[in-house]
C-alpha cells in the first residue's frame, strides 16, 4: 500500500483536478476459526493517515484518500443455511481414496466461492447429529457439475472436513457468506436464488424471497427485432 501511495504522488502533479485518490480496497476477513482479525490500527495511522499528508504535499493541495473495505466488514455478517438430504460413501479406487459424502440442499450457485477457487468456509451441524464425534466429510450440493463441493482445496481437490456426522433433515451453516454470497449467486439449471432474511435481537424479517420460476424466465421474449 506504501508503495501504491508513493506511485501515487508522482503523477498527482500531472492532473491538477484531481481531489481525490483511491487506493482500493481488499481489507481481509478470517475465514478460519482461531485466526485474528485485521488490526485496521496498524494500517490507518502509518499507512492511510500519512498517505493523506504525502499525497497533499504532492499535489500542492488537499487530497481526499479513500478506501474500499471490500469484505471486510460484510463478510461475517451472513450465513448460508442448508438442509442436509442424503449421505452417500464412494469406494476407494485407481482415482482416488473413497469418502464419506453429505449432500445438502444447496449448492455453488448459492455460494460459488468454494467451487470457483478453493475457498474455505467454516461448517457447523445443527441437529441430531452435532455431538457426534468428529470424522472426514466431504460437503457436496445438489448440481450437475463435479465441482458442486463446499469441501475443496485451491487445487480443486477433495478436502474432508472433519466434522461430526449429520442426519437426513439435520441444517449445515457455512459461516462468512456475506461477501460474495448473494452477490455471486445465480439461476443455475433455472433455480430460484435463495431468500434472505434479517435477524436482529431475536426478530426475524424475510428481506428477499425465494424466487419462483416465473421471476426466473420473466426475462425472456420472442420478439422480432
Amino acid at each position: 500500500m506504501r508503495r501504491l501511495v508513493e506511485f501515487m504522488a508522482t503523477l498527482l502533479p500531472s492532473f491538477p483536478d484531481v481531489n481525490a485518490v483511491n487506493l482500493g480496497g481488499g481489507i481481509p476477513h478470517p475465514y478460519r476459526p482461531g485466526k485474528p482479525t485485521y488490526d485496521l490500527n496498524a494500517w490507518y495511522r502509518p499507512v492511510l493517515q500519512n498517505a493523506v499528508a504525502l499525497l497533499a504535499k504532492a499535489a500542492g493541495r488537499p487530497i481526499r484518500v479513500e478506501v474500499e473495505p471490500g469484505r471486510y466488514p460484510v463478510a461475517g455478517m451472513g450465513l448460508l443455511v442448508t438442509r442436509v438430504k442424503d449421505i452417500k460413501e464412494t469406494k476407494a479406487n485407481e482415482r482416488g481414496p473413497g469418502n464419506r459424502f453429505v449432500m445438502v440442499d444447496a449448492g455453488f450457485a448459492d455460494l460459488v466461492r468454494p467451487a470457483m477457487y478453493g475457498s474455505y468456509h467454516h461448517i457447523t451441524v445443527l441437529g441430531k447429529g452435532a455431538g457426534r464425534p468428529e470424522e472426514p466429510l466431504v460437503v457436496a450440493g445438489p448440481l450437475c457439475e463435479s465441482g458442486d463441493v463446499f469441501t475443496r482445496d485451491d487445487k480443486e481437490l477433495l478436502d474432508p472436513r472433519m466434522l461430526p456426522l449429520p442426519d437426513e433433515g439435520d441444517l449445515l451453516v457455512l459461516h462468512d457468506a456475506g461477501a460474495y454470497g448473494m452477490a455471486m449467486s445465480s439461476n443455475y439449471v433455472s433455480q430460484g436464488r435463495a431468500p434472505q432474511v434479517f435477524w436482529d435481537n431475536g426478530q426475524a424479517t424475510l428481506i428477499s424471497r425465494r424466487e419462483t420460476i416465473e421471476d426466473v424466465v420473466k426475462a425472456e421474449c420472442e420478439e422480432a427485432i
